[in-house]
């Protein structure tokens, strides 16, 4: 996300039985924006050399971008070490001055967890 950024992170695991197990997860960010060219610190690739100024600089100083991230995950434990797993994820995010843009996407699919096997024991 490159620097003028602050997040929140949080994150809710709860397995209420032996095989289901639930996660949760909410990311927040404000992130300043560079704006008609001018470096203010969104960009990690660009020399700090070309910043705009050095002093009184605050994250969305110029344009900020606001971000909200939902991921809910349930896996069940069908046989040992195979799971369904499901989940669903939305993402916000909102420019200071500009158009929303609003993802959702919807996963489920089966996993296996195997582990490595030693030809030793």
């Amino acid at each position: 996300m490159g620097a003028s950024v602050r997040e929140i992170i949080a994150q809710l695991r709860y397995q209420p039985t032996p095989k289901l197990y639930l996660n949760a997860q909410l990311m927040m960010y404000k992130q300043g924006t560079d704006v008609n060219g001018r470096n203010y610190g969104s960009n990690i690739f660009l020399s700090y050399n070309t910043r705009a100024r050095n002093d009184n600089l605050f994250v969305g100083s110029e344009r900020a971008g606001n971000c909200t991230f939902i991921d809910i995950h349930a896996a069940y434990e069908i046989l040992e070490n195979m799971f369904i797993d499901a989940s669903a994820t939305q993402r916000n995010y909102k420019l200071d001055g500009g158009a929303a843009q609003n993802v959702f996407f919807f996963n489920l699919g089966v996993r296996a967890n195997l582990a490595r096997r030693s030809i030793l024991l």
